[in-house]
């Protein structure tokens, strides 16, 4: 079961959720959204990599020093810079479509929805 996160009614910057929960799809991959306000602070502490990084790069000296989740390298790499600074779990990907479609498009989004929920269902 699952419950409604209205991000932008109820202002919020940015949602991360795991892909093993409502949906029922292999974990180990993230369901992400955020505004622009988020991606501007992120930003601030961008740093990209020497071997993909041009001559023209601004690198943050304060950068977080991890690849894990980094949304700024995800940012360009769904950019039209296309910079692939990892390899895709394409597996997962599939997966995860594959349970959106099962449970969104056959189940029904409302039945994934718990009866009781403090909720307004969709």
């Amino acid at each position: 079961m699952g419950a409604p996160v209205k991000a932008d009614e109820w202002q919020i910057d940015a949602v991360v959720g795991g892909s093993q929960k409502c949906l029922g799809a292999l974990p180990g991959m993230s369901l992400v959204t955020f505004n622009d306000r988020f991606a501007d602070e992120i930003n601030k502490r961008k740093r990209i990599e020497l071997g993909v990084r041009g001559e023209d790069a601004q690198t943050a000296a304060n950068f977080v020093p991890s690849n894990y989740l980094d949304l700024t390298q995800l940012q360009d790499y769904w950019s039209p810079a296309r910079v692939n600074h990892h390899t895709e779990a394409t597996i997962g990907i599939y997966g995860v479509h594959e349970a959106l479609r099962l449970g969104v498009q056959e189940e029904g989004l409302a039945n994934r929805l718990p009866a009781t929920s403090k909720y307004t269902k969709p």
